[in-house]
């Protein structure tokens, strides 16, 4: 197809600054990527939209957010009983009563039926990173580079400054000022996860005086509540990690020890 065998296809996401425009399995006994098995990920293509259908789409999310919202706050003020008849494992409760902060962005994966006009969104995922580059940073460089109109100019300064309201918020309830805090960025140990957090630590630096970033297997926790960065044995006051809940209450350090 010429959307993955295009001469220019390789040039035009070095120049986007994708990395992982094409993907490989990772051998699970190295840890090293399986470059013989790479395969082709990211399309030379732009998809044309009309601009009434993305004044749609923005509207229907900031619909759908709105709801999400009030779910959240509902969810925290259930009793422990009801949020196990709902099926929340029980490891799970601590973290839900204890984060007081709404996530910082998600990502809403939409069917949009024009012929029906059904719209649904059939996923809500706020725990990992995929994608973010791809909808700010990349979509805007791929609409100028097929010469279309970016649909979402305001899109990173948005960004930074959600960003920035979810550290100042972080600081506050640990009794500090943001320009005090270390900050950390982490995530799986893969091209994608951990060239996404390295695009949004680049934003954080604009309020941040100090950020480290660091693939989650470098993370260590002390105690109940200290958190270090292994390689320089370093002390975190902010952990911003994107990483799903689900796998994060069943993980064990080297010791045997829950996270």
């Amino acid at each position: 197809m010429e959307v993955f065998e295009h001469p220019n296809r390789a040039s035009f996401f070095r120049k986007m600054g994708l990395k992982w425009w094409n993907v490989c399995p990772i051998d699970e006994d190295t840890g090293l990527p399986l470059t013989k098995e790479e395969q082709p990920y990211g399309m030379y293509r732009c998809q044309k939209i009309p601009s009434n259908q993305i004044a749609q789409i923005k509207a229907a999310s900031a619909d759908a957010g709105r709801v999400i919202r009030k779910v959240w706050d509902v969810v925290k003020g259930l009793e422990d009983d009801t949020l196990l008849d709902l099926g929340f494992p029980p490891e799970s409760l601590k973290v839900i009563k204890s984060d007081k902060l709404t996530p910082f962005t998600m990502r809403l994966d939409w069917s949009w039926n024009k012929a029906t006009q059904e719209y649904k969104i059939i996923e809500i995922n706020c725990q990992t990173p995929s994608f973010l580059f791809e909808c700010l940073a990349g979509n805007k460089y791929a609409a100028e580079y097929f010469g279309l109109e970016d649909p979402n100019p305001e899109a990173i300064e948005v960004a930074r400054d959600s960003l920035r309201c979810q550290l100042v918020q972080a600081a506050a309830s640990i009794g500090k000022h943001l320009s005090e805090c270390t900050v950390a960025f982490t995530a799986l140990n893969n091209v994608e996860d951990m060239g996404t957090m390295h695009w949004l630590a680049q934003q954080a630096k604009c309020v941040v005086n100090d950020v480290l970033l660091f693939p989650l297997e470098f993370l260590k926790v002390v105690g109940d509540k200290r958190l270090r960065y292994i390689k320089s044995d370093r002390q975190i006051d902010i952990l911003f990690m994107w990483y799903p809940l689900e796998w994060a209450i069943y993980d064990r350090d080297e010791q045997g020890n829950l996270l």
